[in-house]
C-alpha cells in the first residue's frame, strides 16, 4: 500500500507503523483468554463486542468490496465501513483490556461484566502427563457398567475375590487372613437377678454374646499382641417379661483397645509414618489384627475427642503464663491453602489451624493474656493489648542477608555495627546472669539512647533508610524484656515447635483435609508438650491420663 500512494501519504504511513503494536504477538506467549483461538472475534466476543449481521468475517468483507466496485452500490459501502468500525471498536477495546492489566494488575469491569485475572505464577502445576487423569490414581468413569468392571481388576480384589477359587496358594492365604485369633483372657459377663423387677428365679439366658477387644500389651522389656474375650448372654425375665443384655457389656462397635491405639498414633504423629506403613507394620509383627486401613484414621480421631480437654487446659495454661511466643506458616490442604499458628510458652505447646494469615481473630483471642507477647515483625501481632518482645533474632538474621547483598553501602554498614556491639553487651549479661532484670536493667539507658540516635539520624542510602524505619516503629519493643525477669529476647520456642511440624509437612503437604489437620494438630500439641517437658510420649499415652497438666505439676514440685 505504501509504494502506491503519493510521498506524502508515505509519510504518514511511516509514521503509523513505527508507532503501531501488534497485539497478538504480545497475546499469544502471555495472556490466555477463554476461548477457543485467539481471532479477534472470539477474544472480542469474551470482552463484550459485538457484530452486525451473522457471523461476518475478514473474507466475507472481499467478497462485499468485490461487489462494491461492480455495482456501487451505497449499502453494500455503509455495511463495509461498519464492519471495519466494529473490527476497529473491538480491536481498542482489547487494547484498553491489555493495558489496564499491564499498568495496574488488578480486576477491571468491561460492559458491567466482572473478569478475573489470574497470574500464571499462582496456578496450581499440572500433575497430568498426557492423559486426562494422572500416572497413578483413581480413574473415574462416565458409565456405571465401566465403573464396575474396572473396580473388579484391582489388585487386591482379584487375589481375594477370583484368584482365590482356583489357586491354592490363595485359599491357604485366605483362610490365614480370616482365621479368629485365640484370645489371650477371656472375661464373663453375668447378672444373677433382674434389672427391672430384681426377681432371681425367672431369669434365664437365651442367647450367647462374644465380643474380642484386640490390644498390645506393654512391658518394660516387650511389646505382645493381647486378645480378651468377652462373653455374656441376652436375658429374659419371665416374671415381668424384660430381656436385657448386662449394662457392663460394651455396646460399641470399637474392637481396639486404648493400646494399639496409642502405638499408631506414637508412629503416626511423633515417628511421622504414614497410615499404610503402619498398617503393614503392625499386621507383619503382630500378625493381621487390624482389618482395615481406614481404621487407623478412626484411631486418630478416637484419641482426638479422648485428648480434647488436655488440649484446652493447655491453651488456658499459656494465656496464664507471664509470657508468651507466637509463629505462622502455610499449609496446602487438598482444596486450598491455609495457616498453622502455633502458640507457646517455656514448656506449653499449642497448635491451631486458620484459613488465612489474617490475625484479627487474634484481638479476641488472646484478650486474657497479660504477660509479654514474643512474635516476629508481622504487624498483625501489633494489635494485642499487652506488653511485646520483638524477635531480635529475626532482626539480625535480616540485617545480616541485607549486609551480604549490599556489603559497601557504609551507612548500613554504620547501623549495623553499632546494634551488633550493643546487642552483644546485652548477650554477654544474659550469658553471665540468666534473663534477670536487675542486671538487665543497666542497659536500658543505652538502648534508650540507641534508638534516639537512629531516630534523629539522617541517611541518604536507601536500605538504611528502610532498616531506620524498622527499628523506629518497633521502638522500645526491640528491648522490653530488659523490664523484666525470664522474658527471653528471641522467638525461640514457637520458631521450633514450627520446625518440628514442617516436619510432618515435608512428606504430606497437600494431602490434608481440614478436619485431618485439625486433629493432627490437637495430637501435637499433646505431645509436643510431653517433649518441652521431658516426658515419655508413649508412657504418657498408655497412662490413660486424660489430662497433662497435673503429671507436669507433679514433676514441678519434685524439682
Amino acid at each position: 500500500m505504501r509504494l502506491l500512494v503519493a510521498k506524502p501519504l508515505q509519510d504518514v504511513l511511516d509514521a503509523m507503523l513505527s508507532k503501531s503494536q501488534n497485539l497478538l504477538s504480545v497475546i499469544y506467549p502471555h495472556v490466555y483468554f477463554p476461548t477457543y483461538t485467539n481471532r479477534l472475534k472470539d477474544i472480542g466476543r469474551f470482552l463484550g463486542c459485538k457484530w452486525t449481521g451473522n457471523n461476518p468475517s475478514g473474507v466475507q468483507s472481499i467478497i462485499w468490496r468485490e461487489a462494491w466496485e461492480e455495482t456501487s452500490d451505497a449499502a453494500l459501502k455503509e455495511r463495509i465501513l461498519l464492519y471495519n468500525k466494529e473490527d476497529c471498536l473491538a480491536l481498542k477495546r482489547l487494547y484498553d483490556f491489555l493495558a489496564n492489566q499491564a499498568v495496574a494488575n488488578v480486576q477491571h469491569s468491561f460492559s458491567d461484566e466482572l473478569y478475573k485475572i489470574t497470574n500464571t505464577t499462582e496456578l496450581k502445576q499440572s500433575t497430568f502427563n498426557n492423559s486426562d487423569r494422572p500416572r497413578f490414581g483413581k480413574a473415574h468413569f462416565l458409565f456405571d457398567d465401566l465403573q464396575f468392571v474396572n473396580n473388579c481388576a484391582y489388585f487386591d480384589y482379584q487375589r481375594e475375590k477370583v484368584f482365590v477359587r482356583e489357586h491354592k496358594h490363595f485359599k491357604r492365604k485366605a483362610k490365614n487372613k480370616s482365621s479368629t485369633p485365640r484370645p489371650n483372657k477371656c472375661i464373663k459377663i453375668e447378672c444373677t437377678q433382674c434389672i427391672i423387677c430384681k426377681k432371681k428365679k425367672h431369669l434365664k439366658k437365651e442367647g450367647e454374646l462374644t465380643k474380642d477387644l484386640i490390644d498390645l500389651r506393654f512391658s518394660k522389656t516387650s511389646v505382645k499382641k493381647w486378645i480378651v474375650r468377652y462373653v455374656s448372654w441376652h436375658y429374659h425375665c419371665y416374671n415381668c417379661g424384660y430381656q436385657f443384655i448386662p449394662p457392663e457389656w460394651h455396646r460399641g462397635r470399637n474392637i481396639y483397645g486404648h493400646g494399639i491405639k496409642s502405638w499408631c498414633l506414637y508412629q503416626n504423629v511423633l515417628r511421622k509414618q504414614n497410615m499404610s506403613q503402619i498398617y503393614y507394620g503392625v499386621n507383619d509383627i503382630f500378625g493381621n489384627i487390624i482389618k482395615d486401613e481406614s481404621y487407623l484414621y478412626r484411631f486418630r480421631t478416637m484419641m482426638t475427642e479422648y485428648y480434647r480437654n488436655a488440649y484446652e487446659e493447655i491453651l488456658g495454661s499459656i494465656m496464664n503464663s507471664s509470657s508468651m511466643h507466637i509463629d505462622e506458616t502455610t499449609i496446602h490442604l487438598r482444596k486450598s491453602k491455609g495457616y498453622v499458628w502455633v502458640i507457646t510458652n517455656m514448656n506449653m505447646v499449642y497448635y491451631f489451624y486458620r484459613e488465612s494469615r489474617e490475625g484479627s481473630f487474634l484481638k479476641e483471642m488472646l484478650a486474657q493474656f497479660k504477660g509479654v507477647l514474643i512474635s516476629d515483625f508481622y504487624t498483625a501481632y501489633d494489635s494485642i493489648d499487652c506488653p511485646q518482645q520483638k524477635c531480635l533474632i529475626h532482626l539480625i538474621r535480616d540485617i545480616n542477608d541485607t549486609l551480604k547483598k549490599n556489603p559497601f553501602d557504609t551507612e548500613f554498614k554504620k547501623i549495623s555495627v553499632t546494634f551488633s556491639t550493643f546487642l552483644r553487651s546485652i548477650v554477654e549479661t544474659i550469658d553471665h546472669y540468666g534473663l534477670k532484670k536487675r542486671h538487665l536493667h543497666k542497659h536500658k539507658k543505652d538502648a534508650w539512647r540507641f534508638l534516639k540516635n537512629i531516630s534523629n539520624a539522617s541517611f541518604s542510602s536507601k536500605i538504611a533508610q528502610k532498616l531506620q524505619g524498622r527499628i523506629n516503629k518497633s521502638g522500645m519493643k526491640l528491648f522490653t524484656f530488659l523490664d523484666y525477669d525470664g522474658i527471653p529476647w528471641n522467638n525461640n520456642n514457637a520458631e521450633h515447635a514450627i520446625h518440628i511440624f514442617a516436619k510432618q509437612r515435608r512428606n504430606s503437604d497437600g494431602l490434608w483435609t481440614q478436619d485431618t489437620i485439625e486433629e493432627l494438630l490437637l495430637l501435637m500439641s499433646i505431645f509436643e508438650t510431653c517433649e518441652y517437658n521431658d516426658i515419655s510420649v508413649m508412657k504418657f499415652l498408655l497412662s490413660k491420663e486424660k489430662s497433662i497438666l497435673p503429671i507436669i505439676n507433679s514433676r514441678n514440685r519434685n524439682v
